[in-house]
Order: C-alpha cells, then sequence, then structure tokens
C-alpha cells in the first residue's frame, strides 16, 4: 500500500471459495475520511466479479414415457467441484413431477403429464453446480375398442369387426 498526499494506492484480495454456479459479486470499496471534516466525506466505488466455474451436472437425456407405467430412472453426473456432493432435484410443472426423493442422485419420477426436473448439486465447499434439466414427456397409453361382442354360426364365414384404437 502506498499514501501519496492522503490518497492510499493498494489492493484489495478477493478469493471467493467457489463459484457457486458462475455467481456474480459485488465487490464496494468504501473511503472515509480520517479527519471527519464536515460535511462527512464517504466514497464508494463497486466492482462487479463473475465467478467462472468448471463445476456442472449433467442429468439424463430427455425421455418419454407411457402414463400409468410406474415412471423413470434418472441420473445426474458431476464434473468438477469436490467430492461430498449434495444433490437436490426439483419440478418446473404445476402438476408436479412425482420425484420419489429429491436428495439422491438417481430418482425415479412418475409425472403425470408433460414436466421438466431439473438438478443442481452442492459439493463439499458448499459451491454449488450449473443447474441441468431434462423433459419428460407422458404418453397416454393407447385405447383398444374392438367393437361390440358377436355370435356366428358354426361353419359361417367369419365376421367384420369394427375396431377403434386411440392415442396410437
Amino acid at each position: 500500500t502506498t499514501y501519496i498526499n492522503d490518497t492510499i494506492f493498494g489492493t484489495v484480495c478477493f478469493k471467493p471459495n467457489c463459484g457457486n454456479g458462475g455467481s456474480t459479486y459485488n465487490v464496494v470499496i468504501t473511503g472515509i475520511d480520517k479527519a471527519n471534516c464536515p460535511p462527512f466525506d464517504e466514497t464508494k466505488d463497486t466492482v462487479q466479479i463473475k465467478v467462472n466455474t468448471n463445476f456442472y451436472a449433467l442429468a439424463s437425456n430427455d425421455t418419454s414415457i407411457c402414463a400409468g407405467t410406474g415412471g423413470v430412472q434418472l441420473n445426474v453426473v458431476s464434473f468438477g467441484g469436490t467430492p461430498g456432493y449434495h444433490y437436490t432435484w426439483g419440478c418446473l410443472s404445476p402438476l408436479g413431477c412425482g420425484i420419489s426423493n429429491p436428495y439422491i442422485p438417481n430418482p425415479f419420477v412418475n409425472p403425470t403429464d408433460d414436466c421438466q426436473v431439473w438438478v443442481q448439486l452442492q459439493d463439499d465447499y458448499g459451491c454449488t453446480s450449473e443447474i441441468d434439466t431434462v423433459s419428460i414427456t407422458v404418453n397416454e397409453i393407447p385405447l383398444v375398442d374392438a367393437g361390440p361382442d358377436t355370435t356366428i354360426c358354426r361353419g359361417a364365414w367369419g365376421c367384420y369387426l369394427s375396431t377403434t384404437i386411440l392415442n396410437a
């Protein structure tokens, strides 16, 4: 630190413990007149620091399931960060996603409608990863109607059935 004509020149060391998913920090430097001469002269300057991170979560690929079939198991792999990960899964659907356990790396999800599931990791130092998402499409199960029951005579040629398949 250098002092010239009541001016201080120096450096401030800023070292975050982690990137927190690419967080932005505002560092405020405040100068106060040590003599407290009227009017009280307080000045501030702010510098914005964005901490880039190489810590991210890679979740399962987008997928489709059939309604009522029990859902699908998702997985996440971490890249970067410090082992000792904590997992948080969430849902971006107002109807919910049916997440079996939002705090494990491989929960089952059983949504009743299309949804998007997100995951974020926290490492052993409390650093958070970038968020990854999985889109899940829920397909309706086909409904088959073979038509009304019918009776035919033995030896008869057969019969025509009037069938309908919905959601095919």
